[in-house]
């Protein structure tokens, strides 16, 4: 799963919805598994990635909110490639 550790990478290893740090996912914003864009990715912890997809109350702002602004602004390709290009990781 390169586009893991891409989004990860550029957007850090955080929950971007409750802040935790430990057991951090990436979600598809859009529900698209084959649409790996960093625009359409976002860490979140196991617990909130589940319970967006539990559909769970107090969850269901998140598809929409993230589809509009999505946290950390946009990253191009780019600049994850340009941080990729001392680790060996460039060609993900």
């Amino acid at each position: 799963m390169m586009y893991r550790r891409k989004c990860l990478k550029a957007k850090g290893e955080y929950c971007h919805e409750c802040g935790s740090k430990s057991d951090i996912e990436v979600h598809h914003i859009d529900k698209d598994r084959w649409n790996n864009q960093l625009d359409n990715l976002i860490p979140l912890c196991h617990s909130c990635h589940m319970a967006v997809h539990r559909g769970e109350e107090g969850f269901e702002h998140l598809t929409e909110k993230l589809k509009s602004h999505p946290p950390g602004g946009p990253v191009s390709d780019k600049e994850v490639d340009e941080a990729f290009a001392d680790t060996g990781l460039d060609n993900l």
